[in-house]
């Protein structure tokens, strides 16, 4: 059946990548990508003084407070919020606005706004600030200061309305009881006490995988999420590559219908043997090119991560936390990274095979144009079917969306990576693929046949399911 497809094969590949745009804008592809994640990694590399946010100066150091419910709160207690530009600033109380307008008008300065505290119509704690006529403040600088008052928190509400801080720490005094254990009450330690050093004991254990067990309880935590993000990158990435490399497929199949080679090809090579060897020639340039720029990403990834790692302290740096944390989550595996770009491939090639059908039925171009709705409408419904049927839910995996191939080859290799299936489950659900894609390509090798040698002639849909069937 297959006789001879190997010459079509050789003769379809050497055609799809000898031309000079593909090599060009494979090795461009490929430089961008083993040299952007290095570029990356070094940019978003930042000091500890960086890293930790800072609030910008307001740019006074004296600031007037007219507050009605704490006239006699001593607000210097922000120079403890732990913000460097605001340790050192001078707060004084006044008890009206117009008096503390009259005070800077008195004094001519020009660098001091009023922090005037009141309730609006709810009830609710306002802080504004007003500034002086003829000030130098900038408006801009003068609001970083309002962010002060919102990292201090409860602090100034209950300062504002006039509560002393440590006078309401006295109100929690209680009473208190303790439950002991027979060994715990001769070293002074409670049940309680007992119990969360046993548990913490317990989390600090090292397992196998180099990961104490409160670790590992966090990779349990985080590795759904990664799924979901791991998901939606791979959907995107196969939609890209069928629509990208399914039509060119489709328009091969019926090349030799279109300039009447067709009778000439058909008596050295069998159909199925036609088809598979363009299948096979189209799909492999493609994945050619995938592979090579899967490489290219994972060894930039790899290469610039341990580059600037050693060039530079990355301990503040978010792109490298980023990579340890996944590494950490057993993302990076390289068998699972081999197992889920053997899952891609697999499902790439499905969607290949049926952009092989809609050539063998087409006898133009234009019409393997218009039958590219075959595959396009399997894969916005397996596309959808990822959404609404729990593909990218988060709280639990969906089993059975792993044994339907044209879906399982959407979400099979995020699954693959993120332990959320065995290597039993994954080598049956890529099995599937394997089996589905040859039998569609049999397919497409008998349709081609059937339109080819009976054209012009009407075919009943019984006759047409028998030429499938017996191949006569």
């Amino acid at each position: 059946m297959f006789k001879n497809f190997g010459k079509v094969f050789k003769f379809t590949f050497k055609n799809a990548t000898s031309s000079r745009s593909y090599r060009v804008f494979t090795i461009i592809v490929m430089l961008l990508l083993l040299v952007a994640p290095g570029l990356i990694f070094f940019v978003s590399n930042k000091n500890k003084e960086e890293a930790e946010e800072k609030i910008e100066a307001c740019g006074t150091n004296t600031v007037y407070v007219v507050d009605e419910y704490a006239k006699d709160t001593d607000f210097s207690f922000l120079n403890y919020v732990g913000e460097e530009n605001y340790s050192a600033i001078k707060y004084k109380t006044f008890g009206s606005v117009d008096q503390a307008l009259a005070e800077i008008e008195k004094l001519q300065r020009k660098d001091i706004f009023i922090l005037d505290i009141t309730k609006d119509s709810e009830g609710n704690l306002c802080a504004d600030i007003i500034l002086p006529k003829e000030t130098k403040l900038e408006k801009d600088k003068v609001r970083n200061f309002l962010k002060l008052i919102d990292k201090s928190g409860q602090i100034f509400t209950l300062s504002a309305l006039g509560l002393d801080i440590q006078k309401l720490s006295s109100l929690s005094v209680g009473y208190d009881s303790t439950v002991y254990t027979s060994t715990g009450y001769s070293s002074g330690k409670s049940y309680s006490v007992e119990k969360t050093e046993a548990a913490e004991a317990n989390e600090e254990k090292v397992e196998e995988n180099g990961l104490t067990v409160r670790e590992n309880d966090a990779v349990k935590g985080y590795l759904p999420v990664v799924r979901v993000i791991l998901t939606y990158a791979n959907v995107m990435l196969l939609y890209f590559l069928i629509l990208s490399y399914s039509t060119a497929l489709s328009q091969n199949v019926v090349l030799e219908k279109a300039n009447k080679l067709m009778d000439t090809m058909l008596v050295s090579v069998k159909p199925e043997a036609l088809i598979l060897g363009k299948f096979l020639g189209a799909s492999c340039a493609g994945l050619l090119q995938m592979i090579l720029w899967v490489g290219a990403l994972l060894g930039g990834v790899f290469g610039g991560f341990e580059i600037v790692c050693k060039l530079m302290d990355t301990t503040y740096n978010p792109a490298i936390v980023l990579i340890k944390a996944l590494s950490g989550l057993g993302v990076f595996k390289p068998i699972s990274i081999i197992i889920a770009i053997v899952g891609l491939i697999a499902g790439f090639l499905i969607f290949m095979a049926l952009a092989a059908i809609g050539g063998s039925i087409s006898s133009t171009r234009e019409e393997a144009q218009s039958n590219a709705s075959i595959y396009v409408l399997v894969l916005v419904a397996s596309f959808f079917a990822v959404f609404l049927c729990g593909g990218l839910d988060s709280t639990q995996v969906v089993e059975w969306l792993y044994y339907v191939p044209t879906i399982a080859a959407l979400m099979l290799p995020a699954g693959i990576i993120t332990n959320a299936l065995t290597t039993l489950q994954a080598a049956l659900s890529m099995g599937l693929m394997v089996i589905v894609s040859v039998v569609l390509i049999i397919i497409a090798g008998r349709l081609y046949k059937m339109m080819s040698l009976y054209k012009g002639n009407k075919i009943s849909l019984g006759k047409a399911l028998k030429m499938l069937i017996t191949n006569k």
